[in-house]
């Protein structure tokens, strides 16, 4: 299982801080917990996660379906009223549930899930 919550607030922190893969924390999660929640937005379309390069870190960057995730999720209320629409549809509370509740709401067209590669 996963939390929409610390996928939110890593977007949030990718695309305010620019990190790298091994710079990311949140408060209240384990490394372990975020890496897989980085691989889950990997999966979904909404982070690209390149390479290590050699002797280096490359920079963790938002997708154009990552993007329009966070712009509409990034008012708090809009946030919880898509959570709680959400908890309505036989899926319960899952990215995918969610990111149609948030385009519902903010009247976005709902642009189809990216595949990672």
């Amino acid at each position: 299982m996963y939390n929409v919550d610390l996928i939110r607030e890593l977007l949030i922190k990718i695309k305010s801080h620019g990190m790298s893969r091994s710079e990311v924390s949140v408060d209240g999660h384990n490394q372990t917990e975020i890496q897989k929640h980085l691989d889950l937005t990997q999966q979904k379309g909404l982070v690209n996660i390149p390479p290590i390069p050699v002797g280096g870190a490359a920079k963790l960057s938002l997708t154009r379906q990552g993007q329009d995730f966070l712009d509409d999720a990034r008012e708090s209320v809009i946030w919880e009223k898509a959570k709680a629409a959400a908890m309505n549809t036989l899926e319960g509370v899952t990215l995918e549930s969610v990111r149609k509740a948030l385009a519902r709401l903010v009247g976005r067209p709902l642009l189809p899930e990216s595949k990672a590669d």
